[in-house]
């Protein structure tokens, strides 16, 4: 029975040897399997790393490769773009000047097609004119010529170039007829221009060369000098110097409006009036040159019938003289309305109001 249970005994401490000396070779080979696995993980990521790199490599150069492309054609079709805006503005300023051209032909031909037609409709006229002469006396046919008159320079050639076309109206003058009358009415410096035009010059080109010499244009900045410096001269009379004022404020302003004109001639009309109490007085309202001379004009006539020292204020604010009785004023001498008394005015006037007045307030 020891025997026995040694024999177990022994058997079963080999047995644990042996379990002892697998688990120990398990555990190395356990231990020997995780290195591996640590291994083969390494391995597997090394491997998916340089797939992944690689990949993300040829990813961004093909996307670097098409972006290059893609500028490479904003570039080229922003050229053509540019090309194509430089084009269709060099096109259109061609266009422009293709309009610009056929508009200022359209306007010669227009011109040209209205001054035919004014130089047919006149020829017209004249023919109309002289069929009834030849065929006898009639309503149309004028008995007498009007002669134009002489220009030598040294009245305004706007007036006279007035006078002319009438003239040449009421005679019923053709183009070369106007032109042959007019070169030989010209006399003096205007007959100097006969050495500039030509012999075959046509009428408006022989009114033209004397527009630009003897125009009124040409001379107003003179004009405009004169205008500002013109007063009236102590022999000169209202409507005179009005009148002179008038013809200088057309000829220095040559070309602007009629209103203006005449409000300009208004000014210079009162700044060159003599009179400075008369001049105070106009200045106080704004008005035309005739309703300026209207004014001065009454004025002027109330202080000389009110006789020395009479003044304009107290013409104009003093009460009206025509509701007292008639004993009460003085012919030819100055009347006070304050007192009452002839000889002077209320200004001067040293004595109080009237009893009559005091009397008839109370």
């Amino acid at each position: 029975m020891d025997a026995t249970l040694q024999l177990i005994m022994d058997q079963f401490r080999e047995l644990k040897s042996e379990i002892c000396t697998i688990t120990a070779e398990l555990k190395t080979d356990i231990c020997a399997l995780g290195t591996g696995q640590d291994a083969l993980r390494s391995d597997i990521r090394s491997i998916i790393e340089d797939k992944v790199g690689n990949c993300m490599s040829s990813i961004t150069e093909g996307l670097k490769t098409e972006m290059n492309d893609l500028r490479s054609e904003v570039s080229a079709l922003e050229s053509k773009i540019n090309e194509g805006q430089a084009e269709l503005e060099e096109r259109f300023e061609r266009q422009k000047e293709v309009t610009s051209i056929m508009e200022q032909q359209t306007w010669h031909l227009q011109e040209g097609i209205e001054a035919t037609r004014r130089e047919l409709e006149a020829q017209l006229a004249v023919a109309d004119v002289r069929s009834r002469r030849a065929g006898g006396s009639g309503p149309g046919a004028p008995s007498t010529t009007v002669k134009p008159q002489k220009f030598d320079s040294a009245t305004s050639w706007a007036v006279f170039h007035r006078q002319f076309e009438a003239v040449a109206v009421q005679n019923n003058w053709m183009s070369n007829e106007k032109a042959a009358y007019l070169l030989s009415v010209l006399q003096g410096k205007a007959a100097d221009i006969l050495h500039t035009v030509p012999a075959e010059a046509k009428y408006e080109d022989i009114v033209g060369a004397l527009q630009d010499r003897f125009g009124d244009h040409q001379l107003a900045a003179a004009y405009r000098s004169q205008l500002k410096a013109r007063v009236q001269a102590s022999s000169e009379m209202l409507q005179e110097f009005a009148a002179a004022v008038e013809q200088l404020a057309h000829q220095a302003l040559v070309g602007l409006p009629v209103a203006f004109i005449q409000t300009e001639a208004a000014h210079s009309f009162i700044d060159g009036v003599r009179d400075r109490e008369l001049k105070q007085h106009l200045l106080m309202g704004d008005q035309s040159l005739n309703e300026a001379l209207n004014q001065a004009l009454k004025l002027e006539a109330a202080k000389v019938a009110a006789g020395p020292p009479a003044r304009l204020w107290e013409l104009t604010h003093a009460p009206d003289r025509a509701n007292q009785p008639p004993d009460r004023r003085q012919e030819g001498r100055p009347l006070c309305w304050q007192c009452g008394s002839a000889g002077h005015l209320h200004r001067d006037c040293r004595r109080g109001p009237r009893d009559d007045q005091g009397s008839g307030n109370e």
